[in-house]
């Protein structure tokens, strides 16, 4: 006991002479400082400079000399130094009375001193976690938010387009992969309201992603925020990283009226050369002599019969480029008008936005009007409301997407008949204007497709938030954030009868048209109270505490119908028109809690540290999940996290080491969640289902699982910042390691259960990485100023354990493994020793499969050489089939990166964005389809090289319909290398020089083009 009593004393005087040290610091004198202010190439006095020091009340501003004074308190003294047509600049006094401070030209990219962070506007120099902010967008051409994240921040998070058509959007990846069932994409917050993105919801349309953020006009974005530390605040949302999205507010009371104008053309895309209509004839009879014709057979076929007297001739002899019959050149446009403006009492911003696209592939188009309304009210002396309202319709026309044989036009027109025209021929051989049908190999027509079929989607939202203030003395504030969010989709569809292909659907048999109809609402109510501490002990000492609670409830509701067969293309409508109708829908509610506070101490602008806890309640946590905390008979989370920073450079000691400007040291330790559970897992519920369309029956559609919760994320990190000469050069590295426990994983239930699985908490996997960043001022002259900005990130994910050890998920074509000790989702299938040349070979190779209905055959010559890798008894067994299965490929890079340059002359300039990827396999589908030799498609020229006689020497294997071999299984013939580098974007901009006193204060002409060359191997 005595022992114990004595080391309290001891850490109780320790921390008294920590006090009083502080309390000494507390006490600093003032200091007057005095300076310089400079242009950083001629060396000339920059008059009207402002100074201000930071955590200070201390200003000034440069006379015609360039010479100031200014009296700080503040032992670790910071400089914020702006001046016009110049980058701002923060310089640490560093002990010294005297400074010399050069300033940039506005020309060089502006990364922002300030940023708006997870409690608001904060200081970079301050932070101390990573977190990167964009809030430049006067050249910006992107669609979406996330597009414009890749433009601009590719080597900060690993960014990848969903699809190339406009405002799809894009899937954003932070420091790795963070589970592998749930959502890997970050928390989207747009004013502090938090967004559903909707990306797990399914459409109608194949290929089609719903994406909110499209709703957001890019000209109305003020900054956005990258924050990748200390994320806890947003405690079981935030494992995946946080992005903020804010939108622009009055600045000034003067009036000020922004109109922007921009166009841009698309041109058609290169599509994937197929064979010509010779070409593919000859393929066709190679393939149809595997079906059972005879030669004799075959040669009466329409397409092979060269007899222009007969009256399918010209139907059966064109030279067709299909990709012609689809495809055009885009446009798109885009108008916006921004006003702000007020006075002592509101202050407003009000936007109204067009924009159009007309895509690539033909009557495929896309419309969106925007509305916003951003104001600030001052009510009384210490009251102050914000108001925010937005409203966005969008209306699209879009067409099946990806390698959907049956109704995508783009997949089509690869593998439809080259000798095949898109309109038919009277019996005298003259065309008409009447699209044709289905072919004879049951090929849509594409052209059909684009004119006949429906594919429309609507959608409009709205948005309305209220956030009142009350100042309740100089140091407390009270704030309550009320949002309301309606998001309403209509989606319509229809495959057009005798145009598309007849497609077999279980259950209903052979359907030759379709209809479907799919409607859903996403209504959100979020609410946000705030209680916020700021208190200064003295100069040097800033004690900032937010405590809050927040509430989402969120109620969405979807609602689908299909029917088939209504064998007319006049009569569409649903009601009695169609057979075997097919109805769905969902409803959830959830609601979801969060306490949470978050402390910021600042001492002498040098140690700067935070501390963070939320806990959180949602309806889709179990009610009795071990480990958690049991309040309200609700189980809730904790999630804390503590980082803190050392600005180096504002020490003392750093005066006489005058190459560095900026020196900052960080580290943190978080723990954040993941919530994206299915709804109501942890309940047993039963579903409606309809027997022989007749009558109506209840299914049980879940088990209870009372034990459900959360992943847990937790994440150590360190990083360092500096500046160097005279911040002519930045650098920054970033070191993680993150360890993702309670994976929420599929297990799968006995037959006797009558369901194929359950959700359950089992697993860990681990990222574990780098950043960096280097930014380069190269040249900084009179009239040319060239700067380079690099960045690149590492990441290894591996899978720690699993329940079972792994898993396989299908995908289109092929397979993905999760195994422990191994990255999630490598590529697992078949590997492959070429092609048997001659039947000898494939007879000393002795390899058999079995057919699906349990007869063996073996491989001959022709077939590709599968590795027999193991058997049911973990050897080589001779039979190619599951257990032969390995890893063929990872698709994570070794690393991903970016390099953008600028180069200014005078009022020109000309920027160009490089973006790139190492070390990542990929999955070539569309060349598996069009090489298989199964089927008859159109198919790649690497075909003409495929096996047609014994000792022939190839890599492509013999043309069997229905591929019986599996020559064309997932296999490694398939991966391939996915290190590119692109040239992502250029663009060249110029400034109109106007004289003070005109009307307009600026006119920026620009041209930008994307995505114009890459290389790969």
């Amino acid at each position: 006991m005595t022992t114990m009593h004595t080391k309290h004393i001891s850490k109780f005087r320790i921390l008294v002479l920590v006090l009083w040290v502080i309390g000494i610091n507390a006490f600093a004198s003032v200091k007057t400082i005095t300076g310089v202010v400079r242009d950083a190439f001629t060396h000339q006095p920059v008059n009207a400079a402002r100074i201000s020091s930071i955590n200070d009340k201390a200003s000034a501003t440069t006379d015609e000399k360039g010479e100031f004074t200014i009296k700080t308190g503040v032992a670790g003294a910071m400089l914020k130094v702006s001046a016009f047509e110049y980058t701002e600049r923060e310089i640490a006094v560093q002990g010294r009375t005297h400074v010399i401070i050069d300033l940039y030209p506005a020309t060089f990219r502006d990364k922002g001193l300030e940023y708006i962070g997870l409690t608001g506007p904060s200081h970079r120099a301050m932070n101390t976690g990573s977190s990167w902010s964009l809030n430049q967008f006067d050249q910006s051409i992107s669609s979406t938010p996330e597009q414009e994240l890749q433009l601009q921040m590719n080597g900060e998070a690993r960014s990848i387009s969903r699809s190339s058509a406009y405002g799809m959007g894009n899937s954003t990846f932070i420091r790795g992969l963070n589970s592998v069932t749930a959502s890997s994409q970050p928390l989207y917050v747009i004013d502090g309201v938090i967004r559903n993105t909707l990306t797990d919801n399914a459409s109608i349309h194949e290929g089609f992603y719903g994406n909110p953020l499209s709703y957001l006009a890019m000209n109305d974005i003020e900054s956005i925020s990258l924050i990748k530390d200390g994320t806890s605040m947003y405690g079981s949302k935030a494992a995946n990283g946080v992005i903020l999205i804010s939108t622009k507010r009055a600045t000034q009371m003067a009036t000020k009226i922004d109109l922007r104008i921009s166009a841009g053309l698309t041109e058609a895309p290169r599509t994937i050369p197929v064979m010509n209509a010779n070409q593919y004839k000859t393929y066709l009879t190679d393939i149809l002599g595997t079906v059972g014709l005879s030669n004799d057979e075959i040669g009466q076929l329409p397409f092979l019969n060269d007899d222009p007297k007969r009256s399918t001739y010209s139907t059966y002899h064109n030279q067709t480029n299909w990709k012609d019959e689809i495809y055009q050149n885009g446009f798109s446009q885009n108008y916006s008008i921004g006003v702000e403006g007020g006075g002592d009492k509101a202050m407003y911003y009000f936007s109204l936005g067009y924009t159009q696209n007309s895509a690539n592939v033909k009557n495929s188009d896309y419309q969106r009007y925007t509305m916003r309304l951003n104001a600030d009210l001052q009510l009384a002396d210490i009251v102050t409301t914000a108001i925010n309202i937005g409203i966005t319709s969008l209306d699209r026309n879009l067409r099946d997407d990806g390698v959907n044989p049956e109704s995508s036009p783009a997949w089509i027109a690869q593998i439809k008949s080259p000798f095949l025209s898109p309109t038919t021929f009277t019996f005298q051989g003259e065309p008409t204007t009447e699209h044709a049908y289905v072919d004879i190999f049951n090929i849509s027509n594409p052209s059909a497709l684009l004119s006949s079929s429906i594919n429309t989607v609507k959608q409009n939202s709205f948005t309305i938030g209220v956030t009142p203030k009350v100042k309740i003395s100089s140091e407390l504030e009270l704030s309550n954030q009320f949002d309301y969010y309606l998001n309403k989709t209509n989606e319509d569809y229809y495959r057009p009868y005798l145009y598309s292909s007849i497609i077999e659907v279980q259950g209903v048999g052979p359907t030759y048209n379709s209809r479907s109809s799919q409607v859903y609402r996403d209504n959100t109510v979020f609410n946000n109270l705030q209680l916020r501490y700021n208190t200064v002990f003295s100069a040097d000492q800033l004690l900032s505490v937010i405590a809050g609670n927040r509430f989402i409830y969120e109620y969405f509701e979807s609602d689908y119908v299909k029917g088939y067969n209504s064998m007319s293309n006049s009569v569409i409508n649903l009601r009695g028109s169609f057979r075997d109708l097919v109805t769905d829908g969902n409803n959830e509610l959830t609601r979801s809690f969060s306490n949470y506070v978050t402390a910021d101490y600042k001492i002498n602008n040098k140690y700067f540290m935070n501390l963070t806890t939320s806990m959180d309640a949602s309806s889709r946590f179990g009610s009795e999940v071990e480990g958690s905390l049991k309040m309200f008979g609700t189980s809730w989370a904790i999630f804390p996290s503590f980082s803190a920073a050392w600005l180096a450079s504002s020490e003392d000691f750093m005066q006489n080491l005058s190459f560095i400007n900026q020196l900052k040291l960080r580290a943190g330790f978080d723990v954040t969640g993941n919530d994206d559970i299915l709804s109501y897992q942890s309940k047993a519920y039963f579903t409606a289902i309809r027997f022989k369309g007749v009558s109506n029956g209840m299914i049980i559609n879940n088990l209870a699982n009372p034990g459900i919760k959360w992943e847990t994320t937790s994440r150590a990190y360190a990083g360092a910042e500096m500046g160097l000469f005279n911040d002519r050069i930045r650098l920054n590295i970033d070191v993680y390691k993150a360890q993702t426990r309670d994976l929420l994983v599929e297990k799968n239930l006995p037959d006797v259960a009558g369901l194929g699985w359950y959700l359950t908490n089992e697993g860990t996997l681990s990222n574990t990485g780098f950043e960096a960043g280097l930014d380069f001022r190269l040249l900084n002259l009179k009239k040319v100023q060239w700067e380079v900005n690099l960045s690149a990130g590492h990441y290894v994910n591996q899978i720690e354990s699993l329940p079972g050890g792994e898993f396989v998920t299908t995908i289109p074509g092929g397979e993905v493994l999760t195994r422990e000790g191994y990255a999630a989702g490598v590529f697992y299938g078949y590997s492959t020793q070429g092609v048997f040349a001659t039947e000898e070979q494939a007879q000393q190779a002795n390899l058999r499969m079995k057919t699906p209905l349990g007869t063996t055959i073996a491989f001959g010559a022709g077939d590709v050489h599968f590795k027999d890798v193991s058997g049911p008894e973990n050897t080589p067994d001779g039979f190619i089939d599951e257990y032969d299965r390995q890893i063929i490929g990872d698709p994570n890079p070794d690393f991903y990166g970016s390099v953008r340059t600028q180069l200014t002359l005078g009022n020109l300039s000309l920027s160009a964005l490089f973006t790139g990827s190492y070390g990542n396999d990929l999955f070539n589908y569309p060349r598996n389809l069009l090489e298989s030799g199964k089927d008859f498609s159109n198919q790649s020229p690497m075909m003409l090289t495929r096996w047609t006689a014994e000792k022939q020497s190839t890599t492509q294997p013999r043309a069997v319909y229905g591929d019986p071999m599996g020559n064309s299984r997932f296999s490694d013939r398939w991966i391939e290398d996915g290190s590119y580098v692109r040239l992502k974007n250029i663009t060249m901009a110029y400034q109109l020089p106007l004289k003070s006193g005109n009307l307009l204060s600026g006119i920026n002409v620009w041209v930008s083009a994307n995505n114009l060359f890459i290389w790969t191997n």
